[in-house]
């Protein structure tokens, strides 16, 4: 394999999420004669449970490198990744996650200068830090993007907000990848015709402060108390303890508990969408949700909030429909207008959807463009400072 490209792959950490599925179909995904790849994890935050295929992709696990905060281990976790990178020589440091890419990219300029790549998966710039880290958030990743070759957005409105914040020095090194769905996981996989006047209504997301569940249970509330409309409800995903049953508390509080079923985290997610109708999403934030493309592949309608990347990703699609953010009462009025107007995607309707959702993210399209990229900065002359 002398002639491949050596690719150090580093993520913050391996939870169940659509940054460590990403990191998956480029692990598997890009051709081994090409691109020999070595992945590097963190640790997981409390209440997270690690991707089921993370194993298999065999990475080293650097157990300092964490999402919260904490200079000790900050300098532990980036001390090991300067040796991994003196260790392996790679020719491009790749790094996804805010953490992850800080320390790996400053561990990377001052060892053997490998090219450096850094894929944004959200809009990390709202609605994840309080106005005084932000402000050093942001000029952290205004030098960190100058020293970087390429910075990978995953949606048009991702790239205006990193070239606003990022600053017009650093414009040229920002591409658009959307990210991939494997879905041959999801082939065959559609919502069946509903057989009671009993709609499914299901919330896909960590259970997190930015996921913003209380106005998916508000959004319940609504349904309950002022809309003729049977209805239960599935949360999908898990998280910290402690805000799960602050969440279950206020679900009792809004007297809608009898109604959701908490499911935690599900291995067979294809199965998971064939139980609903609707999805529905209330995230303050949100970059490409493969939830969304997911859902709406398997003939799920799919309601949102309208932030971040989510118009970009699927505001055009057949089965969307969008409301202004924390607007539950809206957003409730719009679940009954889209459960009046008739149940799942028609055949013919969802097979013109789904080819044009395997256009749009297909994993084999992902790949591609992240090979074309890798060899593009590689040729290229050096561009950072």
């Amino acid at each position: 394999m002398s002639d491949s490209l050596r690719i150090l792959r580093v993520i913050t950490r391996l939870n169940v999420g659509g940054p460590s599925r990403h990191v998956v179909q480029l692990m598997q995904g890009l051709e081994s004669n090409r691109f020999e790849q070595t992945l590097v994890a963190g640790e997981l935050s409390e209440g997270e449970a690690e991707l089921p295929d993370a194993r298999a992709l065999k990475p080293r696990y650097c157990r300092e490198l964490a999402r919260r905060v904490s200079p000790q281990k900050d300098r532990r976790a980036y001390l090991e990744l300067r040796g991994i990178i003196a260790e392996l020589k790679p020719h491009i440091v790749h790094t996804h996650q805010a953490k992850a890419g800080l320390l790996a990219r400053l561990a990377a300029k001052h060892e053997a200068g490998p090219k450096l790549v850094h894929t944004y998966h959200g809009h990390t710039f709202q609605g994840y830090w309080n106005p005084i880290f932000g402000r050093l958030v942001r000029g952290l990743e205004r030098r960190l993007g100058m020293m970087s070759d390429a910075l990978i957005a995953q949606s048009e409105s991702q790239r205006e907000e990193l070239r606003q914040h990022l600053g017009a020095r650093v414009a040229d090194r920002i591409r658009i990848i959307k990210p991939g769905v494997n879905f041959d996981l999801f082939e065959g996989t559609r919502v069946g015709t509903r057989s009671s006047e009993t709609i499914s209504i299901g919330f896909v997301g960590r259970l997190a402060t930015v996921k913003n569940v209380p106005d998916f249970l508000a959004t319940l509330k609504q349904l309950q108390d002022h809309h003729s409309l049977s209805f239960k409800a599935k949360i999908i995903g898990d998280g910290a303890a402690s805000l799960r049953e602050r969440l279950e508390e206020q679900a009792r509080a809004l007297g809608v508990a009898e109604k959701i079923e908490w499911k935690g985290n599900c291995k067979d997610m294809a199965k998971t969408y064939r139980e609903l109708d609707v999805v529905v999403m209330t995230s303050r934030n949100e970059g490409t949700p493969l939830a969304a493309i997911e859902a709406l592949y398997c003939g799920c309608r799919f309601l949102s909030y309208d932030v971040g990347g989510i118009r970009d990703t699927v505001g055009d699609l057949s089965g969307v429909t969008l409301v202004p953010p924390r607007d539950f009462k809206q957003l409730a009025e719009a679940l009954v207008k889209v459960v009046a107007k008739g149940g799942p995607c028609v055949d013919l309707e969802l097979e013109n959807l789904q080819r044009e959702l395997s256009q749009r993210f297909g994993s084999a399209r992902l790949t591609a463009e992240i090979a074309e990229l890798y060899e593009d900065i590689t040729r290229a002359s050096p561009t950072r400072s």
